[in-house]
């Protein structure tokens, strides 16, 4: 199958708030015909990782 998209050691966090990591090391791939789901309870990181995957596209 394809490899559509590839993600290698993400890591997001935030200075103001002591370090806070929010994403640690996160790495996958998805490839063609494949689906996915994010979950995580509230405050885990979904929507970051979400909006950091949304950018690499501009």
């Amino acid at each position: 199958m394809k490899q559509v998209l590839e993600t290698k050691n993400i890591n997001k966090y935030f200075l103001k708030l002591k370090d806070f990591h929010v994403l640690k090391d996160i790495s996958f791939s998805f490839h063609e015909g494949e689906f996915a789901s994010i979950m995580g309870k509230s405050g885990s990181g979904k929507f970051t990782l979400l909006y950091i995957l949304s950018i690499m596209d501009t």
